[in-house]
Formats: structure tokens, sequence, C-alpha cells
């Protein structure tokens, strides 16, 4: 009878073990799946980049295989959909099929529909001015957003479920996954597969940067209902690092020789920045760039912000809903709006900044 008391905290602890290594092994998984999946879309932007000379001959097969790729990607981001509908359906439709496909649609169609003015000017299939593909691409995004928010009221009041509260979370996910998709179909078009991994890189190493300046001089609760690991240190030392890593990526990319092309890709903002004229053309030495790398410091440390804002938005959402997941689709990992939770603030905040970029820019369109 002693032995087996003896030995029963021994039992327990190899089962705890086996748990916890059977836990590691299936987050190590879907976490190589995740990245296997992003490399795939950077990959992607790579091969329908027309600035880009993978191809050995710049001909019309080189055209037609870009264009390939281009469609491919749009297939690719839009497959996000199905996945992330599923998940914002599960707040107030659970299992409503027609909700599901109203839900499904409503962000293939903002997404798709803004792609293809996308395509149509990165191959000049309308003969227009970037102009018309701006103001073409404006309209576009109003009247399907207005659709999609048209629909989704309906089927809210057909339902019996007008609240408020719900209906804005409804619309604001659906707003943001929307937003996120077109915003990454938009940069691996026209601004190439450094601005995907800078983003990527910039909402990774704020969380990381976070969790760990938390560790060490994390004392004050940042936010104790929403997100009761974050402290005061925690978010300050993110930022804070995040924007010295950052830059001090830029400035080694900045002895690259090929520095204007991957620096004046980000951002929209062409390398040589000054004040006498918002966009140059001329291409400056580095010490000639003061207000370049001024502009970058301050969108790095909003995007910062942006990130940590997302993370508490999405994290209020579940403890309103009081679940700890959107979904079990990556086990270990959550659902994709897990998965996108500060990316989905970030990369819309920087494609719209790169539209006012665009517009107040005389020689920076927005294509």
């Amino acid at each position: 009878m002693t032995e087996t008391k003896k030995l029963s905290p021994h039992i327990t602890i190899n089962k705890l073990s086996e748990k916890n290594k059977k836990t590691l092994n299936t987050r190590t998984i879907f976490a190589v799946v995740f990245c296997v999946f992003y490399l795939f879309t950077v990959v992607n932007s790579i091969l329908c980049d027309t600035q880009f000379g993978w191809f050995p001959q710049d001909n019309q097969a080189a055209l037609v295989a870009k264009q390939f790729f281009a469609y491919m990607q749009i297939v690719w981001m839009s497959i996000i959909s199905v996945f992330a509908a599923k998940e914002i359906l599960n707040l107030h439709f659970y299992k409503n099929i027609s909700m599901f496909i109203v839900v499904m649609f409503s962000i293939l169609v903002c997404t798709i529909a803004p792609s293809i003015i996308f395509v149509s000017e990165k191959f000049n299939y309308f003969n227009h001015d970037k102009k018309w593909y701006f103001i073409s691409f404006m309209i576009t995004m109003v009247v399907v957003y207005l659709l999609t928010y048209l629909v989704n009221f309906i089927g809210f009041w057909v339902h019996g479920l007008l609240d408020a509260k719900k209906m804005f979370v409804h619309f604001v996910l659906l707003t943001l996954v929307s937003l996120y998709i077109t915003s990454w179909i938009y940069f691996s078009f026209f601004k190439g597969w450094v601005t995907m991994v800078i983003l990527f890189l910039i909402v990774t190493l704020t969380d990381s940067m976070a969790y760990i300046c938390g560790m060490f001089f994390g004392k004050k609760k940042f936010s104790a209902y929403i997100s009761p690991n974050k402290t005061v240190g925690g978010v300050a030392g993110g930022i804070f690092f995040t924007t010295l890593i950052v830059m001090l990526i830029f400035f080694g990319l900045s002895y690259t020789p090929d520095k204007f092309n991957i620096l004046g890709n980000f951002f929209g903002i062409k390398y040589d920045l000054k004040l006498d004229n918002l966009i140059q053309t001329n291409n400056t030495s580095f010490s000639n760039a003061p207000w370049w790398w001024v502009s970058v410091f301050f969108i790095i440390v909003v995007l910062t912000i942006v990130a940590i804002t997302g993370d508490l938005a999405y994290s209020y959402i579940k403890r309103m809903y009081k679940i700890k997941d959107f979904s079990h689709l990556l086990p270990g990992h959550g659902g994709v709006l897990d998965r996108i939770d500060s990316h989905s603030f970030v990369v819309p905040v920087f494609f719209i900044f790169t539209i006012l970029i665009s517009y107040f820019s005389s020689t920076a369109g927005l294509f």
C-alpha cells in the first residue's frame, strides 16, 4: 500500500509530461503549417511581381506566367475567407448554412472586386491612366462594402438578432478580414515581398518583445480585464525594441546594391524623400535622405501601437463572448481570427497609409 502511494506522484508526473509533449508537438506542427502558408504567399507574390525578373526571358510568355500567379494569389488568399466566415458566423449564427453563405460571399466580394482593379492596372487591361484606376478602386470599395453591410443587416433582421453591440462586432470583423485580405493582395502585387515580410516581422516582434519585456519589467497590468498577461513594461518594451530592430534592418538594407528599389518599395515613399517635395525621383545618397528615415521611424512606431491595439481588440471580443479561441482549426493556436488578430489591424492601416501617400503625391500613384 505504501509503495503504491510513493509511485502515484511519479506516474502523475509522467502523464503530465506526456500530455505536455503532445501539446508541444501539436503546436509545433501547426506553427510549421502556418509558416508554410505564409512562405507560399510570399513566394507567389514574387512570382507575380512584374518588376522582378525571375523569368529567363522578359517576353509574352513571362507576362502570361505572372498573370497566372497573380490570379493564384487572389484564390490562395481568398481561402482565408472561408474559414474566417465560419468563425465570424459561430459568434451569432451557429451552424446556420444560409448566413454562412452570406458571410463567406460578403468577404469574397469585398476581397475579389477591388483585387480585379489591381490586376487590371497591373497588366493594363483597359489602357487607362492611374487616376481612372484610382477612382474605379474607390467606387468599387464603397459600393461593395455598403451592399455587404446591407445584406448582413437583413440577415440579422430576419433572424431576430437586431442587437447593436453584436452587429457592431460582426461588421467590424467582416471589415477587418476583408481589408486584411485585400491589402495583402495589393502588397503582393505592387509593393513586393519585402513589404510583406517587414509587416509580418513588425507584428511578430511586437508580440514577442512585449512578452519578453513583460517577464523582466512587467509589474503594472496594462489592461487587467481585457488581457491580464499584458503589462505596461511589456507594451513599452515591445514598442521600443520592435522599432529599434526594424530600423536596424532598414539601416542594413540601405547598404545593399538594390537599396533604392527595396527601400523605395516599402511604404510607397521614395528612399530620397525631401521636405521641398514629398516624392523625389533622383537617387540621392543615404546621408541626403533624413526625412525618409523620420517618416519610416514614425510609421513603425504607429504600426507597433496598432498591433497591440489589434491584439487587445480581439481579446476583448473573446472575453465578450466568453470564448478562449475563435475555433480549433489550428490545435494549440486557435482559429484563423486568432492568428490574424494584430495582422488584420496593421496591414489595413498600412494600406490606408499607402493610399494617402499616393493621393497627396503628384508622382506616386496608388498602383
